[in-house]
């Protein structure tokens, strides 16, 4: 099954289409996503939905991300807000990063800083991918692609 999505982008539409490999692929990971709005886990668990993602399991902050990321175990992928209270996106990564079994895990800050400082910053403490907000599904669906499926090749 190929399923073409078009999603608009601001003033741009973006295509994605999605085969059953891709949709295989989503369909064995177990996300984790974390963000102190519930709006914005709301739209993340439903876009995760839409993709077919096999296990999606929500915090509201990085404090209680870190104890998910502790008690349940591995996750296949982290989706974070940067600007949080008690932990924050970047100090939830520097954890992942260096005090987790999983140090390698992808993780995807959301933010809604479209700064140059700010994608540098997230690439020197080892982000995966960065989406700025608002964003729409075929950018995540994309985002999500390059990490799982565009290298499964190489």
């Amino acid at each position: 099954m190929n399923e073409s999505i078009t999603d608009s982008c601001g003033e741009s539409a973006l295509k994605v289409d999605t085969s059953e490999s891709d949709l295989a692929v989503f369909r064995g990971l177990k996300v984790l996503v974390v963000d102190d709005s519930a709006s914005m886990l709301h739209v993340l668990k439903e876009y995760l939905a839409r993709m077919g993602m096999g296990s999606v399991t929500a915090a509201k902050n990085g404090e209680e991300a870190w104890g998910l990321i502790q008690g349940e175990g591995k996750f296949d992928l982290i989706i974070s807000d940067w600007k949080m209270p008690r932990l924050s996106g970047i100090e939830l990564l520097d954890k992942v990063r260096k005090e987790s079994g999983t140090p390698a895990v992808p993780f995807v800050l959301v933010t809604s800083e479209a700064k140059t400082d700010s994608i540098l910053m997230a690439g020197k403490h080892s982000a995966t991918a960065y989406i700025v907000k608002p964003f729409c599904f075929a950018e995540l669906v994309v985002t999500i692609r390059q990490i799982f499926v565009d290298t499964s090749g190489q």
